[in-house]
């Protein structure tokens, strides 16, 4: 690997061209977080590569860059595609040398444009412009009119391509002119348009309808055509973005296949051959390897109803010796759900073929019947209208116990006896909620053990409740808020910077999310140690869940509300770290009736991503696509399992930055109503680096990290 550059932004694109005129290949990038579009000289000749070169820093979240003689004025200029403004643009290159004019747009009829191209799509012997665009599922070109860079009016190709986002031309079908191939993510299909513009056919946009060439690259997300196999013609390639792959497509074009004098196309459409799975090829033409059961009929026209492996091959095919039990269902169709033990075969084949017995004769192997299971225990018969429980070790032992509510009033708790999961009876908490609906544990007095927060909704009342000895037999309740109207949920962060953890409310009726400055330590806030409420928001229709989150990884957490009246999920961005929140950032109005939000980098990247919960729906993936740049760092802790539980819940994470600030988290299961989240946590450092990470154990032993490597994730086993 030869590193080009680092002076660039989070890079979406890049290509290689000779902008120069020097004989070498050049490299363009497009970058998103500094909205640049930049080019390197080949300074050699060699791959050797200079200084960035700007070509413009005005193009808003760029996405796509290529070049092409777009003025035929001999040398390459750039084109470029922008999401945040929605354009397809241009470059001239002034002097064949490198110098760029100013930016020239193509169209700006795009929503949310990923891919630009250029070819000569209708041979007038000069390029023309292709995009594709993701929320309006668009392929459309742009006819360069005078060869000269002055594009005519927008022509749709297609609006059936569910998000796309790659667009590539090539001659597909032989016949001289350049079709057009498209990728779109969320119908995972690659498809291509024939060129139709100088036969007169295609409609206004001169192009055929959609061929679909696969409907099943997982997310596919890029296109490209080359003649891989020596045959002259083009195969196909594409990316898939949810399994990894990259996948060949053969480019069979077939003019009279079976041999008969008659043209493909006239065989079927004159009826002379059937075309079931209609792929414009006679039937007849693919029975060779293509008809295991030599019935006449193509195995892929036989899928329906006749694959249950999904493995391409119908199912009759594959009975010989791989159906077992002789019920007429190829056996590697069959463990789903019916493989007890595990071993890939169907439970009726083991007990059939003698590889497992049935003394009992009731259909299961006999192995299985002495596997491990689980086995319910139950702690409680009286806890009604539960909605929530959950392991918190609340008198400091270092094992699990549950924080549950026990009844439509009531907080308790159970302890576990011996840390092997035998519970005793409930402690109770609290038996004064009037409907009590969320419960969160944290140490709010700094004394090392357990407290639990509660939000109840009949008496809009946000309390707390200190662990006074530490052991969970002692509870001293306090009251924070009692004007949370219909009070949903309770939360708790370090939200001004301070090291404690303050507390956030949702309430449903008066449609607030509010934070309550944590005054404990410092001897304020009256009686119950904390400030007054300070609202984040009014506009949270029917509030059902708050969070806090560093969503932007500058080091502050975010504060993330979720409202079932609205469907909406927003964020309020900590501006100071103070605790000072902007206006409300919309994420989702679509979450109907939305209940629950946790956050979690799901994809990998280093930010916070967002999982929501609505009514009717299922749960749903919001990708945080924010682009920082910010550094980060996710840990996750293994506790001793002994004085500490093996997944380190009440543990409190202390990162230390170069500039002496210092970022505590903690690890926690609760983060949402009616939903958990993983335990690892997620820091963010805006542009500073990390001097060390100090773990505070819950046993109290503290464990130091100097200089934790960044943008990665760190797995620390305590100390032994």
């Amino acid at each position: 690997r030869q590193i080009v550059t680092t002076n660039v932004g989070y890079v979406r694109s890049v290509f290689a061209a000779d902008l120069d005129g020097d004989g070498d290949l050049d490299v363009l990038s497009a970058s998103t977080t500094d909205d640049t579009v930049a080019w390197y000289e080949n300074t050699n000749g060699n791959g050797s590569f200079g200084p960035q070169r700007v070509i413009t820093a005005f193009a808003p979240k760029a996405v796509s860059v290529f070049a092409a003689d777009i003025d035929g004025d001999g040398d390459v200029d750039v084109l470029s595609a922008s999401t945040q403004n929605d354009n397809a643009a241009w470059y001239e290159n002034l002097n064949g040398q490198g110098v760029f004019g100013e930016q020239q747009i193509i169209t700006m009829q795009v929503n949310l444009p990923l891919s630009v191209f250029a070819s000569d799509l209708d041979g007038d012997g000069d390029a023309d412009v292709l995009t594709a665009s993701v929320l309006d599922d668009k392929i459309a070109w742009y006819e360069n009119t005078d060869g000269q860079g002055n594009f005519g009016p927008q022509l749709v190709i297609t609006t059936l391509a569910e998000s796309a986002n790659s667009v590539f031309a090539k001659d597909l079908d032989g016949d001289g002119d350049l079709d057009v191939l498209s990728s779109s993510g969320d119908d995972d299909k690659i498809a291509w348009y024939e060129n139709q513009i100088n036969g007169g056919g295609g409609g206004a946009d001169g192009f055929g309808s959609q061929r679909v060439i696969s409907s099943n690259v997982d997310n596919a997300r890029f296109v490209f055509a080359a003649d891989l196999d020596g045959d002259g013609d083009a195969e196909v390639l594409a990316a898939s973005g949810a399994d990894d792959q990259i996948v060949c497509f053969e480019n069979r074009t077939l003019i009279d296949c079976n041999e008969n004098t008659i043209p493909d196309e006239c065989d079927i459409n004159g009826s002379t051959s059937t075309d079931c799975n209609n792929n414009d090829v006679p039937d007849d033409c693919e029975l060779v390897g293509n008809d295991c059961n030599h019935n006449g009929l193509p195995d892929e026209c036989e899928l329906a109803d006749n694959d249950c492996n999904n493995d391409g091959i119908p199912d009759d095919c594959q009975l010989v010796a791989n159906d077992c039990n002789d019920n007429g269902k190829p056996d590697d169709c069959e463990p789903a759900g019916d493989d007890c033990n595990a071993n890939e075969v169907a439970d009726g084949c083991d007990i059939a073929g003698g590889t497992s017995g049935d003394c009992n004769t009731n259909g299961v192997p006999d192995e299985c019947e002495t596997a491990t299971e689980f086995s319910k225990h139950v702690l409680s018969n009286t806890a009604g209208n539960t909605f929530f429980a959950r392991a918190e070790d609340l008198d400091g032992d270092g094992d699990n116990d549950v924080l549950a509510m026990t009844g439509l009033n009531s907080i308790g708790w159970f302890r576990n006896e011996d840390g092997l999961g035998t519970f005793g009876p409930e402690f109770r908490i609290m038996g004064d909620g009037a409907i009590v609906r969320s419960a969160y544990a944290v140490d709010l007095d700094g004394d090392g053990d357990t407290d639990v927060l509660s939000a109840s909704q009949l008496d809009n009342k946000i309390a707390w409740h200190q662990n006074v000895a530490g052991m969970g037999i002692g509870w001293n309740s306090r009251t924070i808020a009692t004007d949370a109207i219909d009070a949903f949920y309770v939360h708790a962060a370090d939200l001004d910077g301070d090291g404690d953890a303050d507390v956030l409310s949702a309430s449903a009726t008066d449609n607030k999310i509010a934070w309550y400055e944590n005054l404990i330590l410092e001897g304020g806030g009256g009686s119950d140690g904390f400030g007054p409420p300070q609202i984040i928001s009014t506009d949270a229709q029917g509030a059902r869940a708050v969070i806090a989150a560093d969503l932007d990884g500058d080091g502050d957490n975010d504060v993330i509300s979720a409202s079932a009246e609205d469907n909406k999920i927003a964020w309020y961005e900590n501006v100071d770290g103070f605790g000072t929140f902007g206006p409300v950032r919309a994420i989702s109005f679509s979450a109907a009736f939305a209940y629950s939000v946790f956050a979690a980098d799901i994809d990998g990247d280093g930010d916070l991503d967002l999982l929501i919960a609505a009514t009717g729906q299922r749960p749903r993936l919001l990708r945080n696509n924010l682009e920082s740049g910010n550094n980060w760092l996710r840990v996750k802790l293994q506790g001793n399992g002994t004085t500490t539980t093996r997944d380190a819940i009440g543990a409190t994470l202390e990162l230390t930055l170069d500039d002496g600030t210092v970022l505590s988290r903690m690890v926690s299961p609760t983060r949402s109503y009616l939903s958990q989240v993983e335990l690892p946590v997620t820091f963010g450092l805006g542009q500073q680096a990390a001097k060390s990470l100090s773990i505070h154990w819950p046993d109290g032993t503290v464990q130091e990290i100097e200089s934790p490597k960044l943008q990665a994730t760190l797995v620390v086993e305590q100390e032994k």
